[in-house]
């Protein structure tokens, strides 16, 4: 490093019965890293270093804002949260706000990074609202709270205006092993009781392509470990073209022929829809979205809506873990010559799932709701059964029999 004037921003060690992780996070300037890719037999070249097993990009952990989406109205929460209920869900995100009057009582958060100053309040979107859908589920449903329960919040990701991101001078695998052994891994747990991790998080530009990630792997070995049970997110993708097609042709084409132009869109740009790490985890449970909440639909008004779907009928955002092949319900139009349409459900008609958000307006409040469309957010399921999942490994461990079963 000093030779290249590079400098060594993090370092991580872990070494445990079943997973090993040795990394560096370096910084090197753009002229050095050209000549040692030019140069790699050279004197500190690449292929001179020893023990080095592979040079990949920082990851980067992110969530996607939903700052952009409209509040909703001030209904009344019902329902208040029990103070002496034992902690066993754990979220790990940006900053919640924990006084949102649909959150308070319910959410303990733990700055084990010192991160929560670096998120500015006006910015806490993403985990805000994943904590009130962990919580109360829809608010346009009955968002009756979990009575037996609170969460446990631990920001790993600092809020800001384009979305919620990793800290660039720290290994993000490093980050997320230190918060689960700090969790319950150690002899004085901050929360013995969690069972369940919720993870919506996506690594940037990790698309799944074979080969499980170092955080994929992580989560599998605590899963094999402790029983913990991780909820991820399988990732957001971004737009969609459509080459040789007009938007006027779009437009005029009929449902199924749009489905159809889509699908082949789709299929031509498969590599860049995969799973986004860590949702190629084996041992988790990987969430997509589905086209369905508790709004009563109306056929869209607006002129540059267009449906992919008939009525009522719903259709899941992911159905292959090798590529994100299913189809948002709707589209709009961006301009009248593009033939460029957004992939994320954040632009379509339907209305989404009420949570607990911050309202964009001035004097600035934490206590309103919005509504959060589309994407794939991972949510702790709450009301089905999830008799179906096993630990593939049933080994019997220190304190983790108990979550098991209540996982199952």
């Amino acid at each position: 490093m000093t030779a290249r004037e590079g400098s060594i921003l993090d370092r991580s060690s872990i070494a445990e019965d079943g997973f090993v992780y040795e990394a560096l996070l370096v910084e090197l300037p753009c002229v050095a890293v050209r000549e040692m890719l030019a140069g790699p037999a050279d004197i500190n070249g690449l292929a001179t270093l020893e023990g080095v097993q592979f040079i990949l990009p920082q990851t980067i952990g992110q969530a996607i804002p939903d700052g952009r989406d409209a509040a909703g109205d001030d209904r009344a929460v019902e329902g208040a949260f029990d103070p002496n209920a034992p902690i066993r869900a754990a979220l790990l995100d940006g900053t919640p706000v924990a006084a949102h009057r649909s959150l308070e009582g319910g959410v303990v958060i733990e700055d084990m990074h010192d991160l929560v100053r670096l998120s500015p309040v006006v910015q806490r979107y993403h985990a805000t609202a994943m904590a009130s859908l962990i919580l109360r589920g829809d608010l346009q449903a009955d968002g009756t709270p979990l009575t037996d329960t609170r969460l446990i919040s631990v920001p790993v990701l600092i809020d800001q205006e384009d979305g919620a991101e990793t800290a660039r001078n720290r290994l993000f695998v490093d980050v997320v092993h230190t918060t689960l052994m700090r969790l319950i891994g150690t002899d004085e747990p901050a929360a013995p009781d969690v069972f369940v991790v919720n993870f919506s998080i996506g690594v940037r530009d990790s698309h799944f392509s074979g080969r499980i990630s170092a955080l994929a792997r992580l989560m599998d070995w605590w899963a094999a470990k402790e029983g913990l049970l991780f909820v991820i997110s399988a990732g957001n993708v971004g737009h969609l073209a459509l080459p040789g097609t007009t938007l006027m042709d779009f437009e005029n084409a009929a449902i199924a022929a749009r489905r159809a132009t889509v699908r082949r869109a789709m299929r031509d740009g498969i590599f860049n829809r995969t799973l986004l790490a860590p949702a190629e985890s084996l041992n988790g449970l990987t969430v997509g979205a589905l086209s369905l909440d508790h709004v009563n639909h109306v056929p869209p008004q607006d002129a540059s809506i267009l449906k992919l779907e008939e009525d009522d009928e719903f259709v899941p955002q992911m159905t292959s873990a090798l590529g994100l092949t299913g189809l948002p319900p709707v589209y709009k139009a961006r301009s009248p010559r593009s033939g460029r349409l957004p992939g994320s459900a954040r632009h379509a008609a339907r209305d989404g799932c009420q949570v607990a958000g911050l309202a964009a307006i001035k004097p600035y409040r934490i206590d309103r709701c919005l509504t959060a469309r589309g994407g794939c957010d991972a949510k702790i399921p709450r009301d089905e059964p999830c008799g179906c999942l096993g630990d593939p490994f049933a080994i019997a461990r220190r304190r983790s029999a108990h979550r098991r079963r209540r996982a199952l």
